[in-house]
């Protein structure tokens, strides 16, 4: 609580990397978090969406 609608679960300082968290089926994100996420990306930060924790760590691994 005490977020802004939309903004990404998760942030990574050291890697400017934002992970938005979902379900492994059927997540999807809201029109809020894209645009969050375009922002972000605008910025020169990375977004990331991660359907469960398995996908997240994938996708984590591969910028790491």
């Amino acid at each position: 609580e005490g977020v802004s609608p939309g903004v990404p679960d998760l942030f990574v300082p050291e890697l400017l990397l934002w992970i938005e968290m979902k379900r492994e089926k059927g997540g999807r994100p809201s029109p809020a978090q894209k645009d969050w996420i375009t922002y972000l990306e605008s910025i020169g930060n990375r977004c990331i969406i991660g359907n469960g924790f398995e996908d997240a760590k994938e996708k984590i691994m591969h910028i790491i």
